[in-house]
């Protein structure tokens, strides 16, 4: 009897040591998937704090997008405006004061039919109105205030018949 209870404790001691054996791979697996579940919580804290400033970027770049877009659309009012104010329009530089008289579009028209010819002017040649500027339109209205302060010089130059020129600054 002696030694089939020897032999139950040696199986009973086996046991426990295969026991302890599964026990140890259990806590090195488990502490595998810890180290893994630990690295994997790490990515995905860096993926949601990229997230956060894309979300971030994305709405500024939604406002910037909002804020140009009204600028373009501005600017193309702008430009069909300045289109539709220039359409069909011409410019004459140089008449002398004085040449109008009365009627300007009478005097312009026959100006023109003179100038090109009468068969060169059709039908669809037609003046609507006219308009006499004493400003310079093509120049900012900073340049314009400083070139009209020189109206006065420009007369007494002229009164003098004196030749003179007025540029625009390069600076």
């Amino acid at each position: 009897m002696h030694d089939t209870l020897q032999k139950k404790l040696e199986a009973i001691e086996d046991s426990k040591n295969t026991l302890w054996q599964e026990i140890r791979k259990a806590f090195v697996e488990l502490g595998l998937l810890r180290f893994d579940h630990w690295k994997l919580s790490d990515r995905v804290k860096n993926k949601e704090e990229e997230l956060n400033d894309l979300g971030t970027l994305h709405r500024v770049h939604q406002t910037q997008l909002a804020h140009l877009t009204d600028r373009v659309q501005q600017l193309e009012h702008r430009a069909e405006d300045a289109k539709r104010s220039r359409r069909n329009k011409v410019r004459i530089i140089g008449l002398l004061e004085g040449d109008e008289g009365a009627d300007m579009v009478a005097v312009l028209e026959s100006w023109i039919k003179s100038l090109l010819g009468k068969q060169q002017c059709t039908s669809f040649f037609a003046l609507e109105r006219v308009h006499r500027v004493n400003m310079f339109p093509d120049y900012m209205s900073a340049v314009q205030a400083k070139r009209a302060s020189y109206m006065e010089v420009k007369r007494s130059l002229r009164t003098e018949e004196l030749c003179y020129a007025q540029y625009f600054p390069r600076n």
